[in-house]
């Protein structure tokens, strides 16, 4: 009501503004922020949940905020909201009806003016003298109290969410996990001497493979976007949890690099998982010598095309510039040039890309029947012998520099428990760190997984708000029922598809499955000696699934040993159940070849 009044002429003031007289401002400006009440107006909607979503609500004014411009609405399913710049709804309709009204208020107004009394005429201004005196001043008014936040949310409708019987969700912090700290986390640490170290390796590490170029700020192009660097820390561990090294990297902020300036492919191949089994179920099946390795500081060996520039800040607290002659981790084609320098050095050493698998090479004519699967900087192989196995150790190391790891315990995240006819892999240091993350380790007791895994897809009522670290729960857990998992597969397919509008259901049944990994978590799958090695796959198909379309669920088996599986959703909808099938299977084919 004030907020009008001070833009509304008044008698005592000669028919001008308070806005005008105390404030200087000019009135017609200010008039032009009100509104009548109860306006009908369209408001853009800033709080837009997808692209499908309607950009624009109508809703009517009912108040000013302290904001010019911004006014309180409220919609028509009764919220309340504030509206920036709403547009007023011109109803044609009722033009007449506006007319009539306007036409009736002015002939109202000139009636009152005919019997207003004459105004007074201005008093002359007074003397100086007069103006000045020895009266004491009042004292000022007392400040007006400003109000606090709880004020203004119960004002405005924003009430403690309990009270709605809503229950607040954690949010977790970033950085927080001893394995993978911050740098000011590790410079602070108990730790910080053995991350100094680390640093100190790195670094030695950049200058031994030539990786930069330092270079003065005056020599960098104009125009050039200069990448940033940050470090990165890693506690490396052992099968059995014990730390084996504190590891820090040099990481470039690769986010920043525009497509075709200074990056153009991105793509590198790696070997499958179903690969990696079937590694190992033919060196138990042949009784094959097998091998891992560890391409060192792997990155870092591979050549640039484009002319990238970095900052790096030193122990000293300097600002150094570099210009890279080789990748760097983080950068967006980093991946795709080691995949290049790979490819050269094991078709150098004799070994060929498998067609079908581009992460994995097979028969060297000096070592007939020598399979190496490669993942990134990991590498796995199996011979008939430890002397080919050397052979090959040798041809690889007149190119880069390998860590030789003997049998492979501790490799993609698994751990590798070996016996005399059996490897069985386990995932337990991963799903503890899950549970730690997600659960705060409040997992006790044996828990099962959701009996009906499609009755929650079927939860319309439930809130659509997405709960924190959804999608990243679902990342692992796809992970793990990728790798070793089977049994969690539909379940973790279901829930991957509600990663946009997930709701607290949604949420609930993915920490339920977690805990059913944490209550199992030393379970895992066992590799055993196989009859033979003939391929076999498994498919089935379910009709009438969501949005018309089928689900495919499929088993690769080597031998009798299980080495592949999955359960998903089929592209295409389906008319029928054999149709479904039809897909089913020629999905398995693919996967054969």
């Amino acid at each position: 009501m004030a907020y009008t009044k001070n833009r509304v002429p008044h008698k005592t003031l000669l028919g001008k503004t308070p806005v005008e007289i105390f404030l200087k401002k000019d009135p017609v400006n200010e008039c032009t922020n009100l509104r009548p009440f109860g306006q009908k107006v369209i408001c853009y909607d800033y709080d837009i949940a997808d692209k499908l979503s309607p950009r624009s609500y109508e809703a009517r004014i009912i108040g000013y905020t302290q904001t010019f411009g911004t006014y309180q609405v409220r919609r028509s399913d009764g919220s309340y909201k504030l509206a920036k710049s709403p547009k007023p709804i011109i109803d044609h309709d009722s033009e007449s009806e506006d007319s009539d009204l306007e036409s009736r208020v002015e002939e109202d107004s000139a009636t009152l003016r005919e019997e207003q009394p004459d105004l007074p005429k201005p008093m002359p201004p007074m003397p100086e003298e007069i103006l000045v005196s020895d009266t004491p001043k009042a004292p000022n008014a007392p400040r007006r109290k400003k109000k606090d936040k709880a004020y203004w949310d119960d004002k405005l409708g924003h009430r403690d969410p309990s009270a709605r019987g809503l229950v607040p969700r954690k949010v977790f912090a970033i950085g927080v996990d001893s394995d993978h700290p911050t740098d000011t986390q590790a410079r602070a640490s108990p730790e910080a001497e053995e991350w100094a170290k680390a640093r100190q390796r790195e670094r030695d590490q950049l200058i031994k493979y030539g990786v930069y170029t330092k270079v003065q700020q005056s020599d960098i192009p104009v125009d050039t976007k200069v990448v940033d660097t940050k470090w990165v820390y890693i506690v490396k561990c052992r099968s059995d949890g014990t730390i084996e090294k504190y590891k820090a990297r040099k990481v470039g902020r690769g986010f920043i690099q525009e497509q075709g300036v200074n990056y153009d492919e991105t793509y590198a191949q790696i070997m499958r998982p179903e690969t990696l089994k079937i590694l190992l179920v033919i060196a138990l099946h042949r009784d094959w010598a097998i091998r891992q390795w560890d391409v060192v500081a792997a990155y870092l060996q591979a050549l640039l095309k484009h002319d990238i520039y970095v900052t790096d800040v030193n122990e000293q607290g300097e600002t150094e510039f570099w210009k890279l002659d080789k990748a760097l981790y983080g950068l967006k084609q980093a991946g795709h040039e080691w995949f290049k320098k790979l490819c050269e050095v094991l078709e150098t050493t004799g070994l060929r890309r498998c067609i079908g698998n581009e992460g994995t090479y097979v028969n060297r004519s000096q070592y007939p029947e020598a399979i190496l699967g490669t993942h990134v900087d990991d590498l796995l192989g199996i011979a008939p012998t430890e002397e080919d196995l050397d052979a090959l150790e040798k041809g690889m190391e007149e190119h880069v520099e390998l860590d030789k790891q003997g049998r492979p315990s501790n490799m993609l995240g698994m751990e590798l428990h070996w016996s005399e006819e059996q490897v069985v892999l386990t995932q337990t240091r991963l799903i503890e760190s899950m549970a730690a993350h997600h659960l705060n380790g409040n997992h006790g007791g044996r828990h099962s997984l959701p009996s009906d895994p499609k009755a929650y897809l079927q939860d319309e009522n439930t809130e659509k708000d997405p709960p924190p670290n959804y999608q990243s729960l679902i990342g692992g857990l796809l992970f793990i029922a990728h790798m070793m998992r089977p049994e969690i597969s539909v379940h973790v397919n279901l829930l991957g598809r509600r990663a946009k509008d997930a709701s607290q259901t949604h949420w609930n049944t993915a920490l339920q499955v977690l805990r059913y990994l944490a209550s199992t978590k030393k379970e895992g799958l066992a590799l055993k000696k196989s009859q033979d090695l003939s391929l076999k796959i498994y498919t089935d198909a379910a009709y009438g699934g969501e949005g018309s379309r089928g689900q495919t669920g499929a088993l690769m088996c080597l031998g009798d040993q299980l080495v592949g599986w999955y359960s998903q959703r089929q592209d295409v909808v389906t008319l029928s159940v054999t149709e479904a099938e039809y897909i089913a299977d020629c999905e398995g084919a693919k996967d054969a070849s």
